[in-house]
């Protein structure tokens, strides 16, 4: 099934009001199958390793702090929450870490700025990038977010270099080209 992204009357993509919402609506319904996929797959690995799976995600936004909790709440394993702000994943990852006892998952959610602590991920998922803008084009995000996901993939490669990489960020389909 494949997703179409909200429409603007004059043909481009919409991130304001209610077509914003089912912008987001759509990461999550993507991220919920990708993931689910790699949940499936990752019984298997996680049979296999006594600790279970390693999970990085990089970008503490929306979509990056709802993979990391959707990650914790299928206990697929230990959650790596990072991105370049400061304070923002070690924030959200306390903010998710809240909800263990209630959601009943026992995985451990860590935030950090430093690429070293995603080393023995098998899982990254990218959702690093900056949100479009109002008036911006989808070119002018292109130009900014591609430099964004090729600095993001350098460092999986430098640290993380065996792990499978899932890459969420915008515009989509120009980010895994």
């Amino acid at each position: 099934e494949r997703l179409q992204p909200a429409q603007h009357k004059e043909g481009g993509e919409r991130r304001d009001g209610a077509a914003g919402h089912v912008a987001q609506a759509m990461h999550a319904d993507l991220l919920h199958h990708v993931l689910t996929a790699h949940h499936q797959a990752g019984e298997k690995i996680a049979m296999a390793a006594k600790d279970g799976l390693k999970i990085a995600v990089v970008g503490a936004g929306n979509v990056g702090a709802t993979a990391a909790q959707y990650a914790a709440e299928l206990d697929l394993g230990d959650v790596v929450l990072t991105d370049v702000v400061e304070g923002l994943p070690q924030g959200k990852a306390l903010d998710l870490a809240c909800c263990a006892p209630i959601e009943r998952f026992d995985a451990r959610i860590t935030g950090t700025s430093d690429y070293r602590d995603i080393a023995g991920s098998e899982v990254v998922v990218v959702t690093a990038g900056v949100p479009r803008k109002p008036g911006q084009s989808r070119d002018d995000l292109i130009q900014i977010n591609v430099g964004i996901v090729k600095s993001v993939c350098e460092k999986i490669r430098e640290f993380a270099p065996d792990s499978h990489v899932i890459v969420v960020s915008n515009p989509l389909d120009a980010m895994v080209y």
